[in-house]
């Protein structure tokens, strides 16, 4: 959302000091292996969840990436990917001309060629799957995984959420604070919010400082300010479910039916014709608790 934030420009003492603030979550390793997924989607909906997170492929369309995977491994060990497919919006089932096709793949560095990449696990839909007109359907992928870091530790020591009574209304105070610095416009803040997130993805990624400054000069942690979004509206979280990971210590709001995120906002911008379009974008937000605070942060 931070794409929607720029129409004022941060100091470049404030671009400084979010950079040197990330990368103070970044450690220095010896070794430095990496993690895949080569997603192949199409028509279907899909969500890709490990032990602390997930990642969604929502549009109704096709969809072929291969993203980083680092980030969804919270440590070395026994892996799990749940595998979570569902139909197109406004279908109510998956049918024939759905498809899932996933291939995780590791190197033993970063720096590896595509070709030099190991598969670990592979995940297909199964063929017959309209003949069992399913609204849902799951499988998973098993590996081992092994990784310089760790953030089992920090999960086994946080608050288990599922245990507060009042976790709904914490976790909806906590969106809807997010929601007002977005509609502030205070990318300042949004961002120092997420610094800890993005932390951990700098560390899994094995990021220098260099790069991590550039990420705020290039776009990929800021967007230039034009086109300027106006009438920003986020969808209310009253269809909201919660889902927990890291056996309770991770929290998230996704609507129902739409499968995304609590921060899912509409705005307006002009195009370089001057014609008004209009978009949606949500980043996905996950919470935590540190043990004996009372407060939920973007983990």
């Amino acid at each position: 959302l931070t794409n929607c934030n720029s129409q004022h420009e941060m100091t470049q003492e404030q671009l400084n000091e979010l950079s040197e603030k990330e990368y103070s979550y970044v450690n220095q390793y010896a070794t430095k292996p990496f993690y895949r997924l080569q997603v192949n989607k199409q028509a279907c909906r899909l969500v890709i969840e490990s032990f602390g997170r997930d990642y969604r492929f929502l549009e109704n369309e096709g969809e072929s990436m291969l993203i980083p995977f680092n980030y969804m491994i919270a440590g070395s060990g026994p892996q799990k990917i749940k595998v979570k497919v569902y139909p197109r919006f406004g279908e109510a089932y998956i049918t024939k001309n759905a498809y899932v096709g996933l291939n995780l793949i590791h190197a033993t560095n970063n720096t590896a060629k595509l070709n030099e990449y190991q598969s670990l696990g592979t995940f297909t839909l199964p063929k017959n799957i309209e003949e069992l007109k399913l609204p849902y359907y799951e499988g998973e992928i098993t590996f081992d995984a092994f990784v310089p870091y760790n953030y089992v530790d920090q999960l086994n020591e946080a608050t288990n959420l599922k245990q507060l009574k009042n976790i709904r209304e914490l976790v909806e105070k906590k969106y809807k604070q997010i929601h007002q610095l977005a509609l502030d416009n205070n990318e300042y803040e949004y961002i120092k919010g997420f610094l800890f997130s993005y932390g951990k993805l700098s560390n899994t990624h094995y990021a220098t400082l260099e790069e991590i400054k550039w990420g705020y000069k290039d776009g990929s942690r800021l967007v230039p300010p034009s086109p300027k979004p106006f009438d920003k509206k986020f969808f209310p979280l009253d269809d909201c479910e919660m889902q927990f990971y890291a056996d309770g210590k991770i929290v998230a709001l996704w609507h129902k039916d739409k499968l995304t995120s609590g921060l899912d906002m509409s705005f307006k911008y002009k195009n370089n014709k001057g014609e008004i379009n209009e978009h949606t974008i949500a980043d996905p937000v996950f919470l935590w608790m540190t043990e004996g605070s009372d407060e939920l942060k973007i983990w």
